[in-house]
């Protein structure tokens, strides 16, 4: 696999891993938020929860960039 290749599937791999991690997280939660690529997968797809599902949730960012996106 090339390295191009396996960057891009890397990423993919990723997203899939942010976006589960976002269907975990239930109603009246407090959810701990941190940093990094997949982190960001994860603040996206939860951020379409919280508008489409009308979730409710407390998010507790570790860093100022997640903060931003959140």
């Amino acid at each position: 696999m090339s390295a191009l290749k396996a960057s891009s599937y890397n990423l993919e791999l990723k997203e899939k891993a942010g976006i589960a991690a976002a269907h975990l997280i239930q109603n009246g939660m407090t959810v701990g938020i941190g940093t990094g690529s997949t982190v960001e997968f994860f603040i996206k797809e939860l951020g379409r929860r919280v508008k489409e599902e009308d979730l409710s949730i407390k998010g507790i960012t570790t860093s100022h960039q997640s903060k931003i996106l959140c």
